[in-house]
C-alpha cells in the first residue's frame, strides 16, 4: 500500500513552462501541467520571498490566476499540482521583481495641427489597482521620444511642439517613454495628423471693408447735398424786405 501512494505521488509531476505576464502591475501567471497529470488536479502557487514560502494561491483548477505582489521586492514563485491527497514536486521557479519587470504602456497620444506646427498631448496608462501605486509615484520624472514621419522620412525629437513643419502635410507620430526605474515600456500607437494651412488675417480685409463704406457714404452724402441745394431744400435765397420809406405827412386844415 506504501509504494502504491509513492509511485502515485511519483506519477504526479511538477507543472512546467511557467510564465508572468504583467501589464501596468496586473499580474498573471500561467503554466502548463505536467504529462499525465488528470484533468481534476488543483494547483497551489508558492511565493518565496527573502527566503521564506508564502501560498500565494491554493485549490484552483486553472492554469494562469491573477496576483497581488509587493510591488517593490523580488518574488521566487513556482507551482505544485495536487489530486486525490497527492502532491506532486515543485516546478522550477521564475524570478520577477514587478516594480522592474511590468510592462508599462502603451501610452495615449492625442495631436492637433496649428499651422505648421502640431499640438502632442501624451497620457499614461492607470496602474492596476491591486498595486498600490498612483501614476504620480511611478512616473517620476519620465522622458519621452517623440517619433514622426512623413512620406518622405523619419524623424526624432523630444518635444511637446513640433514647430517649423510643413503646412497642409500630414504627419504620423510615436512616443516612447524612458523611465528610470523601468526599461520595458511600450511606445504608443502610431497617431496622425495634418498640419492646418493658416488661414490669411481678416484685419485687412475688415479695414478695406470699412475704408470703402465710408468713402462710399461720404460721396452719397455729398451728393445729395448738392441736389439738395440746387433744388432750393437748403440754403434757399429769400428777397430781403425792400427799406420802408417814411414821408412827412402834413394835415391840412
Amino acid at each position: 500500500m506504501k509504494y502504491f501512494v509513492l509511485a502515485l505521488f511519483q506519477a504526479l509531476r511538477a507543472p512546467v513552462n511557467l510564465s508572468m505576464k504583467s501589464v501596468n502591475f496586473h499580474h498573471v501567471l500561467c503554466w502548463t501541467p505536467g504529462s499525465g497529470t488528470p484533468a481534476g488536479a488543483q494547483y497551489q502557487i508558492i511565493n518565496r520571498v527573502k527566503k521564506k514560502n508564502t501560498l500565494a494561491v491554493q485549490g484552483i483548477n486553472k492554469t494562469c490566476s491573477q496576483l497581488e505582489l509587493n510591488p517593490v521586492v523580488t518574488h521566487n514563485l513556482s507551482v505544485r499540482a495536487s489530486y486525490n491527497h497527492s502532491t506532486s514536486p515543485k516546478s522550477k521557479p521564475i524570478t520577477f521583481t514587478p516594480f522592474t519587470d511590468t510592462i508599462i504602456g502603451p501610452p495615449k497620444l492625442s495631436v492637433a495641427g496649428c499651422g505648421n506646427c502640431i499640438q502632442i498631448n501624451i497620457t499614461m496608462p492607470e496602474m492596476d489597482k491591486t498595486a498600490n501605486i498612483s501614476n504620480l509615484q511611478f512616473f517620476n520624472n519620465p522622458s519621452f521620444k517623440i517619433s514622426w514621419k512623413t512620406a518622405e522620412g523619419k524623424q526624432v525629437r523630444n518635444q511637446f511642439l513640433l514647430k517649423n513643419l510643413v503646412t497642409g502635410t500630414e504627419y504620423c507620430l510615436q512616443v516612447d517613454v524612458m523611465i528610470n526605474t523601468n526599461r520595458n515600456c511600450k511606445p504608443s500607437n502610431w497617431t496622425c495628423t495634418f498640419t492646418s494651412i493658416v488661414e490669411p488675417s481678416r484685419v485687412p480685409v475688415v479695414l478695406g471693408a470699412v475704408s470703402t463704406l465710408l468713402i462710399v457714404g461720404g460721396v452719397v452724402l455729398m451728393t445729395l447735398m448738392v441736389c439738395l441745394a440746387y433744388t432750393g431744400f437748403i440754403c434757399k435765397v429769400t428777397n430781403q424786405p425792400r427799406a420802408l420809406l417814411v414821408s412827412n405827412i402834413y394835415f391840412v386844415e
